[in-house]
């Protein structure tokens, strides 16, 4: 692993989706279904006669085509490493194992640089 490896979603989800319409913090349930994107259905109660609402999440003139044309931009490095991790990182480089040591040690150096 590199630092490129890890991807900024909250920039594509930024790009793409409104989700202020969930009303995430009442709803009771969320039903996704692929082939019905980008509505999400949604119910806020746990009582079965109760209709579902369904919302569009994707931002105007969005759409999910765009979304798998989408390449995620790699998330800004930031290096927000305690003195005492750094440390701990460091007591643990000889346990991790041959494949991921090179990105640690990278995080390590960058941290101290």
């Amino acid at each position: 692993m590199n630092i490129d490896d890890f991807k900024d979603f909250n920039k594509a989800s930024a790009d793409f989706l409104n989700t202020a319409k969930l009303k995430i913090s009442t709803v009771s349930w969320i039903h996704i279904e692929k082939n019905k994107l980008p509505r999400v259905d949604l119910m806020e109660s746990h009582n079965d006669s109760i209709l579902w609402d369904s919302v569009n999440i994707f931002k105007t003139g969005q759409s999910p085509n765009q979304l798998k044309n989408y390449t995620l931009p790699a998330l800004e490095a930031r290096n927000n490493i305690s003195k005492e991790k750094l440390k701990d990182l460091k007591d643990m480089l000889p346990y991790i194992p041959t494949g991921n040591k090179a990105f640690y040690e990278q995080l390590i150096n960058q941290t101290e640089a």
